[in-house]
C-alpha cells in the first residue's frame, strides 16, 4: 500500500498508481466523505449546466456525455460536426 503525506495547505499527492487504475488527471474533482474514520475520496464528473432552449424543454443531456468516446479522430473534425449540426437548425 503506497503511503502519501499531507502537506502545510492540506494537500495530498495521489500515488502514481492509483491515479492511473483511476484514470484521474490534473484538475479532476473528488468527493471527500468520512466513512467509519477513513477518509474516502471518490472521483466526480461534472455535468455541464444546460442552456437555452433546451433548459427550457427540459432536456437533459448529461446521459450523452461520454458516449461518444473515441467517434473523431481530431478535434477539427469536433468542430466541423457542430457546425454542421449548428446550420441544420435554421
Amino acid at each position: 500500500m503506497p503511503l502519501t503525506t499531507l502537506k502545510e495547505k492540506g494537500q495530498i499527492t495521489l500515488p502514481a498508481g492509483i491515479r492511473k487504475q483511476l484514470h484521474v488527471t490534473k484538475g479532476d474533482l473528488f468527493n471527500c466523505e468520512i466513512v467509519d474514520g477513513k477518509v474516502v475520496m471518490t472521483p466526480q464528473q461534472v455535468v455541464p449546466k444546460i442552456k437555452g432552449e433546451m433548459r427550457e424543454k427540459g432536456i437533459d443531456i448529461s446521459k450523452y456525455i461520454g458516449a461518444t468516446a473515441g467517434t473523431f479522430s481530431s478535434a477539427s473534425k469536433v468542430d466541423e460536426y457542430i457546425r454542421k449540426e449548428r446550420n441544420s437548425w435554421d
